[in-house]
């Protein structure tokens, strides 16, 4: 189970729509071979109002919500699988960041209706 957060920044000239960053996180996921497509659940968080330092560049943010248990090389490869999907998606000027957060298993519940 994998829950990927995606925040990025909007503006009227920004080449960026959800559906790529979707896919792009989506396919990084996938291709960690450490989630069944299935396990994988995304969303994406526009962020409107934003400075990144001393401007106002364009970013992309990524959390990676996975139970406890992934050793670090497995999450170093997730985090460097989600950033190179992404990063074939943007040109010069962004900031994309990736960022692995556990989930401690037994703190966790989920119910599907």
């Amino acid at each position: 189970m994998i829950h990927c957060i995606i925040e990025y920044s909007t503006s009227i000239d920004s080449p960026l729509g959800p559906e790529n960053l979707i896919e792009a996180v989506q396919q990084g996921a996938t291709n960690s071979d450490l989630f069944k497509e299935t396990d994988i659940k995304t969303r994406v968080i526009p962020v409107h109002h934003y400075r990144t330092g001393t401007e106002t560049a364009y970013f992309v943010h990524v959390v990676l919500k996975i139970l406890s248990g992934q050793t670090r090389v497995q999450r170093q490869l997730l985090s460097n699988m989600v950033m190179d999907s992404l990063s074939m998606l943007v040109s010069t000027g962004w900031s994309i960041s990736v960022e692995i957060v556990e989930i401690e298993k037994e703190s966790y519940s989920e119910l599907v209706l």
